[in-house]
């Protein structure tokens, strides 16, 4: 039974062969290309072309592995598909009617209007040795045979094969006719490239050379992002301005600052009760509301007005779900920023 998996360095080889046959046909081409330059349009050509090769050679190099396993993970499936499927049984003769032997050799192939490879047993009579082969899923091979132009018949094909050529003769058996067909096989088949290895020292890159080409694409890769990053400043200025002017405070700076600004309104004794810190920081807060006949409804909604105007200009907001209230003491929640990001969307949502 044949094996489609092989060693690792066959698949680098052939890799590397692509690599090459890829670079010798950009070149062949801009080759022919500059000829129709002159003067600095050839330079820039040159250039261009130079530029090509190098990203080429690069990009080659970085997929090289990821290509070498998934033609390793292809080549070891059909094994595996080869060594589980099993032979469609019995299979009987049609000469002699005894029942055939699968012979051991089995093959992947596609077949007319199938989406994927199938197997292909062969079988042999052990009486009369006459043979047949089927598909995995029972269908019996149909050979494609070729017919006679002047009578229709069924040619007999047969080949005879020497180191200079090939001849296939086309014989029908019902009208006699004959053609034959001769392919020379060419001197230079077997001569080897004598340019291969040079160029694949040349395009094919080594390790050191390939992670040269992977530091300069992080290199170009960070400058872009640099560059980018600086285009979307200068184009919200505005809301970096802004981030730039928050008043960035620490717990015990908020805690100060709204004492000082809740106080003066009868809204006393604030304590912060508990702390999450996650990307952000949110403190859990209580504090008693001093005024006497203030209603529910006015000391809840009073407190939430004056916590979002003191906080307007800061790194720190009043969250969602507001201030709760239960006997003239309040409770609720703030989130403090830290991250540029953040801060960002917290502008944001103050501007909109």
């Amino acid at each position: 039974m044949i094996t489609y998996l092989k060693p690792k360095i066959y698949y680098s080889d052939l890799y590397d062969e692509h690599t090459v046959e890829q670079c010798r046909r950009i070149e062949k081409n801009f080759a022919k290309e500059v000829k129709e330059y002159t003067g600095e349009k050839a330079s820039a050509h040159k250039y261009v072309w130079k530029l090509w090769i190098y990203f080429t050679t690069g990009e080659r190099y970085v997929r090289k592995e990821s290509v070498i396993a998934e033609w390793m993970e292809s080549d070891k499936a059909k094994d595996d598909k080869l060594r589980d499927t099993e032979a469609p049984s019995p299979i009987p003769c049609l000469f002699c009617q005894n029942e055939m032997d699968q012979d051991g050799r089995k093959y992947l192939s596609s077949r007319e209007k199938a989406d994927i490879d199938l197997v292909l047993f062969f079988y042999q009579c052990p009486k009369c040795d006459k043979r047949r082969a089927f598909w995995e899923d029972g269908k019996e091979f149909e050979a494609k045979s070729d017919y006679c132009k002047k009578c229709g018949g069924i040619l007999n094909v047969e080949f005879k094969d020497s180191k200079i050529k090939m001849k296939t003769i086309y014989s029908c058996p019902d009208c006699g006719d004959r053609k034959e067909s001769v392919h020379i096989k060419n001197k230079d088949t077997d001569k080897k490239d004598s340019d291969y290895l040079q160029d694949k020292e040349k395009y094919c890159l080594s390790d050191e050379e390939g992670w040269k080409y992977i530091k300069f694409k992080q290199d170009m890769a960070t400058v872009s992002k640099d560059i980018e990053e600086m285009k979307e400043k200068e184009k919200n200025k505005h809301i970096y301005d802004a981030v730039a002017k928050l008043q960035k405070l620490k717990v015990s700076d908020l805690e100060n600052l709204l004492n000082k600004k809740l106080k003066k309104e009868n809204y006393n004794k604030l304590k912060f009760i508990n702390t999450e810190i996650i990307d952000t920081v949110i403190v859990s807060f209580t504090i008693q509301d001093e005024k006497s006949g203030r209603e529910e409804y006015n000391s809840r909604k009073d407190l939430e007005k004056l916590i979002k105007k003191t906080l307007l200009n800061t790194n720190w907001q009043l969250m969602s779900e507001g201030v709760n209230y239960r006997l003239g003491i309040l409770s609720g929640r703030l989130k403090g920023y830290e991250r540029e990001e953040d801060l960002i969307k917290l502008v944001n949502k103050q501007i909109k």
